[in-house]
């Protein structure tokens, strides 16, 4: 079997970006979230690649969500937060991919408000 040789600098280390992040309309402090990531491919080449969801309500700190770690790519993933601490003014949403070649890669932070 021969060696695959490659320069780390040719790697695809872009960020993930949340599409969409919104109160469940309907529900009791249901949030959704949605986002790509190129996470599959960087996991072909390196199979420690971990993505983690992270969140901040009303303005605090941010904390982890307790599922992680999270899929590369997802549709309408929903969170209860009634589970967690219930929103007043919102949620604010944030992706961490953690790979050795990339070191740390972080999202866009989307705002999803409370609907009262």
């Amino acid at each position: 079997m021969s060696n695959i040789n490659f320069n780390v600098e040719d790697l695809n280390c872009d960020n993930p970006v949340i599409s969409d992040a919104h109160f469940v309309i309907g529900t009791e402090n249901f949030y959704s979230v949605s986002w790509t990531s190129n996470g599959i491919y960087l996991n072909s080449v390196d199979p420690v690649v971990v993505m983690e969801l992270w969140f901040s309500i009303d303005g605090g700190n941010f904390q982890p969500y307790l599922g992680n770690p999270v899929n590369f790519n997802q549709v309408d993933l929903q969170i209860n937060f009634n589970n967690i601490q219930v929103p007043i003014q919102g949620v604010m949403f944030e992706l961490r991919m953690m790979t050795p070649f990339c070191g740390n890669i972080f999202s866009n932070q989307v705002y999803a408000p409370s609907i009262a």
